[in-house]
């Protein structure tokens, strides 16, 4: 995959998921790899280097990372609401 598409294929797929899932467009690696047919290394390269993907991470009760998910994170879309 050419550098340039490797890096917006997540940017494209979180977009979408975040304008589209009812949710906060949140999505693990594991999710990213079986819907863009990526590796893990890919994604975290590209996710990494995106100015417009964001990593967040999933914490347990303790306060402690136990996931890594990526979400869109762009002035381009507009503002949810809170409730």
């Amino acid at each position: 995959m050419a550098q340039c598409a490797c890096r917006k294929a997540p940017e494209s797929y979180l977009k979408e998921e975040k304008l589209g899932a009812g949710d906060e467009g949140r999505r693990s690696v594991m999710h990213l790899r079986a819907n863009l047919a990526m590796t893990e290394a890919d994604i975290l390269h590209a996710s990494f280097q995106s100015d417009r993907v964001k990593a967040v991470p999933g914490v347990d009760e303790r306060g402690r990372t136990m996931l890594l998910y990526f979400e869109y994170a762009s002035a381009d879309l507009p503002a949810l609401k809170q409730f």
